[in-house]
């Protein structure tokens, strides 16, 4: 059974970004994001309905699981329902041994700095003002991304939990 790391985190902290570091050797880890399952029904990454979004993607990310690929699942989850309903589907819980989480945020600046050619301003303001009522994963590596790079996330999440590359994990 392959390992689940889990990026979550506001808009524009680099989720994308480091995640694909993930995709190049040493690695070969999949990488999926919900936004492209958005894309996909309906055109655009604003609107989903969550209820069937985010089991459906948690479908997806078991099926490599199972197949035994480790795979990075990129998403806001800011709601704790949305991660309950994504792990369920996914059979997997957060207590797994195999399951890492990281929480990525930067300031409101960089965020609309960072997505100024696709999204309005106040879109990524709004999803800013649901930063302090987000859901708070317990041992959950938390990184601030505003001043650090793609490369620096990347290292800080691999010492974290130890990810090694794929020939020997």
């Amino acid at each position: 059974m392959g390992k689940l790391l889990i990026l979550r985190g506001i808009t524009g902290a680099g989720k994308t970004t480091v995640g694909k570091r993930f995709l190049a050797p040493p690695y070969a880890w999949t990488v999926r994001e919900l936004d492209d399952l958005k894309l996909l029904k309906h055109g655009t990454t604003e609107r989903c309905s969550p209820n069937e979004a985010f089991p459906e993607f948690g479908r997806l990310i078991r099926e490599e699981l199972d197949a035994g690929h480790n795979v990075v699942a990129i998403e806001a989850f800011v709601d704790k329902q949305h991660v309950d309903w994504f792990l369920r589907a996914a059979g997997r819980a957060l207590i797994d041994s195999d399951v890492y989480c990281v929480w990525m945020e930067c300031d409101v600046d960089a965020s609309v700095r960072r997505k100024q050619s696709i999204l309005k301003q106040h879109v990524v303001r709004l999803q800013h003002q649901r930063l302090p009522n987000r859901y708070r994963i317990p041992g959950e590596l938390e990184i601030v991304t505003t001043k650090k790079s793609p490369d620096e996330v990347f290292a800080e999440i691999v010492e974290r939990y130890q990810i090694l590359t794929s020939s020997n994990d």
